[in-house]
């Protein structure tokens, strides 16, 4: 016996568990990025904090739209393809922003962004509604808000320490999370 399969519920399929995964990896990486913005833009670039709470509130405000869009998307286009284009923008606006050098550029590739990865919550739910058995969909819904609320709490504590330790361009490290978990292996479902 695997140690894995102590953890791992037989009555769900194993590509679940993955989905789960890449779930908590994508908000970790999408979460570490507050502290980034908020030290970067008040303690290098000077902005004020009405600006930060500005910017912040837009963010939320594109995460919400993100998330009635990525239905409408999911509805039409299919899970996966959603997927797959919530995480390459996501990754290609979070280089964008190591790309920019000035607060407005950097401002609007963070608010788009917000509207890049939310993208991805919709279709996943979506797909576990598709893959789990209905008897177990209470328990995998939760999972996966368990996996969700998790990455949101450890991506900003990890942001914090690194936006300390490093320069601004350390922000390419969610490209790498989210690029190498996905791209090599799109999520393990069809």
């Amino acid at each position: 016996m695997r140690i894995s399969d102590r953890w791992r519920d037989p009555e769900k399929p194993e590509n679940f568990y993955i989905l789960m995964a890449g779930r908590l990896v994508n908000l970790v990486g999408n979460s570490l990025i507050f502290p980034f913005m908020t030290i970067y833009l008040t303690e290098r670039q000077h902005a004020p904090m009405t600006i930060m709470g500005l910017v912040m509130t837009l963010y939320g405000i594109s995460q919400v739209a993100a998330q009635l869009i990525g239905g409408v998307l999911t509805d039409s286009w299919g899970r996966r393809p959603v997927m797959l284009v919530a995480l390459g923008a996501g990754a290609i606006f979070t280089l964008a922003m190591d790309l920019a050098h000035s607060p407005l550029p950097l401002i609007i590739t963070f608010i788009l962004m917000g509207l890049a990865v939310p993208l991805l919550q919709p279709a996943s739910m979506a797909m576990v509604g598709d893959r789990v058995p209905s008897a177990q969909l209470s328990h995998a819904y939760n999972l996966m808000r368990m996996a969700s609320n998790a990455g949101i709490i450890i991506g900003p504590m990890i942001g914090g320490i690194l936006s300390r330790s490093l320069i601004f361009h350390g922000i390419v490290l969610r490209c790498t999370f989210d690029g190498h978990i996905f791209w090599h292996h799109p999520l393990g479902i069809s």
